[in-house]
């Protein structure tokens, strides 16, 4: 609370440079079906900055800040894409989310791997795990990347994949 109320920051030429391009890549990269981009995510971007320069009880944020930002941002971006990617249920036409499509394979790959005592899973082992969970994806590969960026599955090789949650070597 004495941080919040002694110490206002303002955002360095920099950092204002910084925040702008990224606020105008966006703008321009706009795609109607996706999350559109208003003004309301340059502030989003501006407090997120004066809070990170905040946080290290400085009272300029400097170009550094907005860029550990803009790596936030981008990172949250990925992610709800990723999320608008999965699919439901084979055959059911609702969507599901990544996260409750990663539970389930994660889920399903777990009691593979407890039957064949093997971690290692190549990509055509994954889509037939998928199959037969009915787990189904519009983007198999954002589903893929979502699990390897969160640490579940590991990528070893050309498509194979390490269960890290596997109990078995």
């Amino acid at each position: 609370a004495h941080v919040r109320s002694t110490i206002q920051p303002v955002l360095s030429d920099d950092a204002k440079a910084v925040l702008k391009e990224y606020y105008l890549q966006l703008r321009a990269e706009d795609n109607s079906d996706e999350t559109p981009i208003t003004t309301r995510q340059l502030e989003s971007l501006i407090r997120l900055t004066e809070s990170r320069a905040r946080v290290a009880q400085r009272g300029v944020a400097t170009s550094a800040d907005a860029i550990d930002v803009v790596e936030i941002f981008q990172h949250c971006m990925r992610d709800a894409k990723a999320d608008r990617n999965a699919a439901g249920p084979s055959g059911t036409g609702k969507t599901m989310g990544v996260a409750k499509a990663s539970k389930l394979l994660i889920a399903a790959l777990n009691r593979h791997s407890e039957q064949t005592c093997t971690s290692l899973f190549s990509v055509v082992e994954i889509k037939e795990v998928m199959a037969r969970a009915k787990i189904e994806v519009k983007s198999f590969d954002s589903l893929m990347f979502a699990l390897n960026d969160q640490g579940f599955l590991l990528k070893k090789g050309t498509n194979i994949f390490r269960l890290q949650t596997s109990t078995c070597l």
